[in-house]
């Protein structure tokens, strides 16, 4: 029997954070205990963002406006990300390389 897709993700998620404290030591570990206990609510939130989406952006020009919100977003996110591996090093053997899309 196969495990389900919530809880294969949920277990990834469990895993991922586990490795923190080795590859990000300088993580307080007040934080790291506020991003373990995201995990119990990530399907909530997940279920909450999906109903938000659907209800909100029911137009095509508001579809194609939460993707340019959500580019942004990730844009956000690999900036944080590129900073904090040229001030702590890159982690793991393999570094993203993000698309010029």
């Amino acid at each position: 029997m196969n495990a389900s897709p919530n809880s294969t993700s949920r277990r990834a998620r469990l895993t991922r954070l586990a490795g923190w404290p080795e590859h990000y030591p300088w993580i307080d570990p007040a934080g790291l205990k506020y991003f373990q206990s995201r995990v119990s609510l990530a399907r909530r939130d997940v279920e909450f963002g999906l109903a938000f989406t659907l209800d909100y952006f029911a137009t095509r020009a508001a579809q194609e406006r939460a993707l340019e919100i959500l580019q942004f977003k990730l844009d956000v996110l690999w900036e944080m990300n590129d900073a904090m591996a040229l001030g702590y090093g890159p982690v793991g053997e393999h570094s993203h390389e993000r698309s010029s899309d």
